[in-house]
């Protein structure tokens, strides 16, 4: 997997600038990420934790924690007593596989050095149950990724062509009527609409034009259109906030809107496959739903919206 690239990396190598950059919209897809899925049946912190686990590492096992589960003739006596046992999870690597590349024993990542995570390896489908959050077995993190090193590049690109436009004015002026000239310069940047001048003062004014092209409106589509692939891969709606709907017809934004549903329901099917694996092999039932609709198909042509608005 590739190396990911940290604040204190950028800085380390004289780009500050893009290291800010590259946070920011680390933190904004992880975030959204983060709030794409609620469980039931399990507490929040472990939900939370399932979802950073899957963004990082694409992985996570479930097990019942040893001496938590009750005989058959006991009732819980509070809450802190599970008839099945005390669900937890924790990273994982794989010890063995079967002759299909899958995982059949594991060892469990102890990264809290808590006492109740197992030792040795334990066997799949019968100590611990493994999931994975995409079909490849890769995390989240390694496509966002991708798409972030892209964003941050034009992002810088746009920076540079901000600056190349940045041209200050040029006043060609002499000592006796400098005063004069900053007089005439504090009503250009007050606005005036309009300026009386003699024609050596007319002269006097020079502005230096810059010799570049202006490109940024097409810098900035071409982040949007990353952003949006990068939005349809998480499953998340895009259409409508990035592009204007008049430059799309209706077959373009189902077609967009099917591929987003595909993207949510694969993160969706992983995850449900988890659980339901989970209540097979410990009788504990955990659910979860995204917290988004599915994105809805259009019927509406091009011509029935501007019809709508005449």
């Amino acid at each position: 997997m590739k190396k990911s690239f940290t604040l204190a990396d950028w800085k380390s190598k004289g780009s500050f600038e893009r290291s800010l950059a590259y946070q920011f919209y680390l933190q904004k897809y992880y975030n959204l990420f983060m709030g794409a899925y609620i469980f039931k049946g399990i507490p929040y912190e472990q939900g939370q934790y399932i979802l950073k686990k899957l963004w990082a590492e694409g992985k996570i096992a479930g097990f019942v924690v040893e001496g938590t589960k009750l005989s058959e003739d006991e009732v819980p006596s509070n809450v802190n007593q599970y008839p099945n046992g005390m669900l937890a999870f924790a990273p994982f690597a794989p010890f063995l596989f079967n002759i299909y590349d899958y995982p059949i024993q594991v060892n469990l990542i102890n990264v809290r050095g808590a006492k109740f995570i197992p030792t040795t390896p334990k066997t799949v489908g019968k100590d611990v149950v493994i999931g994975y959050i995409q079909k490849s077995k890769k995390p989240v993190l390694s496509v966002v990724e991708f798409y972030i090193q892209k964003i941050v590049d034009v992002e810088m690109t746009i920076r540079v062509q901000l600056k190349s436009h940045k041209v200050p004015w040029l006043i060609a002026t002499t000592p006796e009527n400098e005063s004069k000239m900053k007089a005439l310069w504090d009503k250009i940047n007050a606005d005036d609409e309009v300026l009386y001048l003699s024609p050596s003062e007319i002269e006097s004014l020079k502005i230096l034009m810059g010799g570049n092209s202006y490109i940024i409106d097409k810098l900035y589509s071409y982040k949007q259109a990353l952003e949006n692939e990068l939005l349809t891969y998480l499953g998340i709606d895009n259409m409508g906030i990035m592009e204007k709907k008049e430059h799309l017809i209706t077959d373009e934004v189902n077609s967009n809107n099917d591929l987003i549903n595909d993207h949510s329901d694969n993160f969706l099917t992983c995850l449900r496959d988890f659980f339901d694996r989970i209540k097979k092999v410990f009788g504990i039932e955990v659910s979860v739903e995204a917290t988004s609709s599915p994105v809805k198909a259009k019927v509406e042509t091009q011509e029935q919206e501007e019809d709508d608005y005449e």
